[in-house]
């Protein structure tokens, strides 16, 4: 993902992005340590495929690390409208590589190409988190694509924070 993602920054001539794996993020101490903050954060269609205990330890490094006046333009999935059976399927295909690999077989797929995890996130816990980190003006538009309801959250960090 993030060789694409700098392939298409040097595709489009953008030379004002920078790109660092989470671990380095995250990294409390150390020479990879990035204590930096953001203007702009923006994350779209991503945090979908992150479990949500990570995910929401994630969103609040984010929020942590944009500066006062910045914004955030994040996407979170919050509903996904499948039968009962599409969920079983899902959790089994999660807990069985023979299960799993048989689903890609059937779906022309490569044999070892990993589940896809699709993990939905509460709004109250988002915007307690928006307001604890002092992101007050929250927007908040709705997408639905192919069942999957997410949320576009725009917002700007309170100067002097």
């Amino acid at each position: 993902m993030m060789r694409e993602a700098r392939a298409n920054a040097e595709r489009m001539a953008v030379d004002n992005v920078g790109f660092i794996e989470s671990s380095e993020f995250f990294e409390p101490s150390g020479k990879h340590a990035d204590r930096r903050l953001y203007s702009f954060i923006h994350s779209f269609i991503v945090m979908q495929h992150i479990p949500l205990s990570k995910g929401y330890v994630i969103f609040c490094g984010l929020l942590e690390r944009l500066e006062p006046g910045g914004v955030i333009a994040l996407h979170f999935p919050y509903f996904c409208k499948v039968s009962s059976l599409r969920k079983l399927t899902n959790y089994m295909r999660v807990r069985s590589r023979l299960l799993h690999s048989t689903g890609n077989l059937l779906q022309r797929r490569p044999l070892a190409e990993p589940p896809m995890q699709m993990n939905l996130y509460d709004f109250n816990k988002l915007f307690v988190i928006c307001n604890v980190f002092g992101v007050g003006s929250v927007s908040a538009d709705f997408l639905i694509d192919s069942g999957n309801h997410g949320v576009y959250l725009i917002g700007r960090r309170q100067a002097g924070d």
